[in-house]
């Protein structure tokens, strides 16, 4: 006999099951069933609770190692905390939500953050009291190793209970709201590692700006999971004398959905609101009248009336960061990434026979190169944080 058919013998054995047919029993859920079954009743029967126990043990075993026991209460809690004593494991419970008074807690014990849980059911129906004891367990930093119950009703919502909790759900939308656009993805990556922490043993950044977690370090045979970040934005790139804001990509951005799009210039003063502007199409007329967003006619306007105005807020041009198309690339991509930084001579007609150069722009870059070098300090660490 199998252990579940045991244990559903014993809980007909001691009247847990319990039927009512015509006058349904209202679960917790809500749900009105002709079946209930008190799992309560086997604490009162030590043979049919030590079997019950050790079956749990068993299973515990297998989602090994894992640091606390916690019980969903309140059914959860007696069962749980024999568990607990039995594989000698600290016992944390876990209410549905925190108390109004005294503490105010909702988890009660002693917990820390990275601690790996095991949490203990009585039974499942749709599986909504368990889905919140672990949404407070993950809150709380910690990670959920699995959830047992001494049975479970089999019913499709519970067996599919969503891996997307509220932490995760806020979480995604932080993260979505932070801008960390390409060659700027510190604060991005600093949310993900934070968020990441108890379910992993170690992280690294590399110099090509790669962060990366690992788990189970030192194995010999590694699966990768990658995932870029690839927020794209836009570089300001020109200023007019009238104070518009004329701008370049900064990854795939797409100039036809630009008009009309609010926008947040990030400055070192802070954030400088701005709206892409586009002519009314009653004024589009002549050969302007089907006249099409492109990277040359966009343009920001921050409500500035010239360029000193759009200066003194903070906003000037930025330096774009991308494939340079010469062997600066070959360094950069290397190993781990090499840190690379390509300074340019102005020029015209590259690759003619009449490619030309300003003297000044060549003794100037020259300088620059001159200039960067003495900035850089011995073990200098280049990493973005």
């Amino acid at each position: 006999m199998s252990i579940a058919q045991e244990v559903a013998k014993n809980l007909l054995q001691i009247n847990a099951v319990k039927l009512s047919p015509q006058n349904p029993f209202t679960w917790a859920s809500g749900i009105k069933s002709p079946i209930y079954c008190d799992n309560r009743i086997t604490l009162s029967y030590p043979s049919v609770r030590d079997f019950i126990i050790q079956a749990f043990v068993e299973k515990a075993q297998k989602f090994e190692p894992f640091d606390i026991v916690a019980g969903v209460a309140t059914a959860g809690i007696p069962h749980g905390a024999l568990i607990a004593d039995r594989m000698k494991k600290p016992f944390i419970y876990i209410r549905e939500k925190a108390k109004s008074h005294g503490r105010q807690n909702q988890i009660e014990g002693i917990i820390h953050e990275g601690a790996k849980v095991l949490v203990i059911e009585d039974l499942i129906s749709t599986g909504g009291s368990s889905i919140k004891a672990v949404e407070a367990a993950r809150e709380a930093g910690c990670e959920v190793v699995g959830v047992l119950a001494i049975f479970s009703y089999g019913f499709e919502k519970a067996e599919r209970m969503s891996v997307i909790t509220s932490a995760s759900e806020q979480f995604l939308y932080t993260y979505l709201n932070n801008a960390s656009p390409t060659g700027f993805e510190a604060s991005g990556q600093k949310l993900w590692l934070e968020y990441i922490r108890p379910f992993i043993d170690e992280w690294h950044l590399d110099n090509y700006g790669t962060a990366y977690a690992v788990i189970n370090p030192g194995k010999p045979y590694r699966v990768v999971i990658e995932g870029h970040a690839d927020e794209i934005s836009w570089f300001v790139n020109y200023i007019t004398d009238d104070g518009f804001i004329n701008v370049i990509r900064n990854g795939g951005s797409d100039q036809v959905i630009a008009p009309s799009k609010r926008v947040n210039i990030h400055t070192k003063k802070g954030i400088v609101k701005g709206v892409f502007g586009w002519p009314a199409i009653h004024v589009r007329t002549g050969k302007d009248a089907n006249l099409m967003p492109e990277i040359a006619n966009i343009f920001i306007d921050i409500g500035a009336k010239n360029k000193e105005e759009v200066a003194n807020m903070g906003v000037h041009r930025q330096a774009a960061s991308r494939t340079t198309g010469t062997d600066t690339d070959a360094f950069a991509y290397s190993n781990g990434g090499v840190v690379s930084a390509l300074i340019s001579l102005p020029l015209r007609y590259m690759h003619t026979t009449v490619e030309m150069a300003h003297k000044e722009d060549i003794e100037n870059v020259i300088r620059l190169m001159y200039e960067t070098l003495q900035k850089i300090e011995a073990h200098h660490n280049f990493k973005y944080f």
